[in-house]
């Protein structure tokens, strides 16, 4: 029906351990938006048109026809494995009839891959401020999931705005809960001392991190998911299930981008903004900054073409063997481990993302409420919306060199990811390529 995207994810067979169970049935699931085809291979084109690792496109599985329409609670390990296995390589289309027919107009204005893993309630609220932004309807919406969940599946499948591919990461800890990449029983706890998990014998004895610890698979996981899931062709924006977007999001990409194009060429990401919600839109409604790309503010909102991903594709075995459990650590990291010079972004000043995560997760800080939080980013923006929307971004440090790295409190990375057999799975997604 169009060219877009393929993905053939490498299952290794050793990983497939859980023992097989009768398919259970129960009440059928149907979207009449749904194309029950699979996506065409075509030849690798320009601009925006979207391709997940350059593979050809496999003749599916037989997959018993009631394996797509009941419940994930329902399915055994080794049924959500070949649910996961068919659905990466049908490419299932939501929304198809939104999908550019026209020879003339069969590219998309922007991809958006949308990390998620099973707080439906976020990605809900995500996926309605994504619904007030102008030309949504042109912009082709993958999600790649870690977790499957009926509830994140009906989220998605409810979106009527744009065209939508689910993908599904094919090595998370609900697939292998007793078997790495999961939490084997045989694996050292985190803080056994090295010496007492070699005498113990248990399986990672020998890869510690750098401050002693074992490896927790529901940490390393995120870091995994986002290098598997990393692999695109053209304009990409990287959004999390907990982001809210502003409804000018697309207008400032597609003007950073102009910008980035014409001035700055070899700027590696564009940015929607930093964590600063309290930053005046009337006086920074059109600004920007040109600086080298720091975790810490520039790791939400980001998006990059095929050349920026090549680039960091480039520094493979630093990205997967960096002693840090999150990925934007990882990859600031590389500017000073592997580039010998900052890697930089085009960011605007006010912001037109918002972290809206910060009650649940990894990292939450405690007693709050989304929908507070929520209500507070949409007053602001009602409050703020004459100066939404802006004609130009206007640099205000050109400087177009930049070699100062950004500061950061651990140069050697927070560790969690000692583990060697974390190092050969992150590595083995840009070798299956």
């Amino acid at each position: 029906i169009c060219k877009l995207l393929y993905y053939r994810p490498t299952a290794p067979s050793q990983l497939d351990t859980q023992q097989d169970t009768s398919l259970k049935t129960s009440h059928h699931r149907q979207n009449h938006h749904v194309i029950h085809q699979p996506i065409q291979s075509g030849p690798q084109s320009k601009g925006h048109d979207f391709i997940h690792n350059k593979t050809p496109v496999q003749k599916p599985d037989i997959v018993d026809p009631k394996l797509m329409s009941i419940g994930f609670q329902m399915m055994s390990l080794k049924e959500k494995k070949q649910y996961i296995q068919h659905k990466n390589r049908l490419q299932t289309v939501i929304n198809s009839g939104l999908v550019p027919t026209s020879s003339s107009h069969d590219k998309f204005d922007l991809v958006i891959v949308v990390q998620s893993h099973r707080r439906y309630q976020y990605l809900d609220t995500l996926f309605k401020s994504m619904q007030k932004a102008r030309d949504i309807g042109k912009v082709l919406l993958i999600v790649s999931h870690d977790y499957l969940l009926d509830e994140m599946r009906d989220v998605v499948e409810k979106v009527k705005f744009c065209p939508v591919i689910q993908i599904f990461f094919p090595y998370s800890t609900q697939l292998y809960p007793d078997v790495f990449p999961g939490t084997d029983p045989r694996d050292c706890k985190r803080d056994t001392p090295k010496q007492l998990a070699i005498a113990k014998g248990c399986l990672n004895a020998q890869y510690p991190d750098q401050y002693g610890h074992y490896r927790e698979a529901d940490y390393t996981m995120t870091k995994h998911h986002w290098w598997w899931k990393a692999n695109y062709q053209g304009l990409v924006l990287l959004l999390e299930e907990d982001h809210y977007v502003a409804p000018d999001f697309l207008t400032i990409i597609k003007l950073l981008e102009e910008k980035r194009q014409s001035q700055y060429p070899t700027c590696d990401f564009i940015g929607l903004g930093s964590y600063n919600r309290h930053g005046s839109y009337y006086l920074l409604k059109d600004k920007a900054n040109y600086v080298a790309w720091a975790s810490d503010k520039n790791n939400m909102g980001m998006a990059l073409n095929r050349a920026t991903f090549e680039k960091i594709k480039r520094c493979n075995n630093h990205f997967c063997k960096f002693d840090d459990y999150n990925w934007d650590w990882t990859i600031q990291s590389l500017g000073r481990r592997c580039f010998g010079k900052p890697l930089t972004t085009l960011t605007m000043k006010a912001p037109h993302v918002f972290h809206v995560g910060d009650c649940t997760g990894l990292h939450h800080k405690g007693s709050c409420k989304m929908e507070d939080t929520v209500t507070s980013i949409e007053r602001a923006l009602s409050a703020n919306m004459d100066y939404l929307f802006p004609k130009d971004v206007i640099v205000t440090n050109p400087n177009r060199e930049i070699r100062r790295y950004p500061g950061v409190l651990r140069p050697n990375g927070f560790g969690g990811w000692g583990d060697d057999r974390d190092h050969k799975l992150c590595m083995s997604y840009i070798k299956a390529e």
